[in-house]
């Protein structure tokens, strides 16, 4: 059973970022941080994409418990964490499909 946590209540004194400031003052760090964790340099731009849908997405949700960096950061880390699993499985995937060879040719084989 999934059980849904209430939002905690926003810091005193706290004002939402917006998400153009948000992403003005974060887009170095996270590309940074997405090479840091083992991004290639050719999928860090896909990487920050889905990093800054994800902000834009649960902007809403952000309530000022945390610095705004650190809460990007937070999502940079669950972001890169998804892109090496599908690299992995995809990998594996590839692996399983290359051994079974040419579907033809194992068709043809039979005869």
């Amino acid at each position: 059973m999934h059980v849904v946590k209430p939002s905690p209540s926003p810091a005193v004194g706290f004002e939402r970022p917006t998400f153009d400031d948000l992403y003005a003052t974060t887009v170095g760090t996270v590309w940074n941080a997405a090479r840091r964790q083992g991004v290639p340099d050719g999928a860090v731009p896909d990487v920050a994409q889905d990093v800054f849908v994800t902000v834009y997405r649960q902007l809403g949700q952000f309530s000022g418990q945390c610095a705004p960096e650190t809460w990007v950061l937070a999502i940079v880390k669950r972001v890169v964490s998804n892109y090496h699993r599908t690299r992995r499985r995809k990998g594996a995937a590839h692996a399983m499909s290359s051994a079974v060879g040419d579907p033809e040719w194992l068709v043809d084989d039979q005869d």
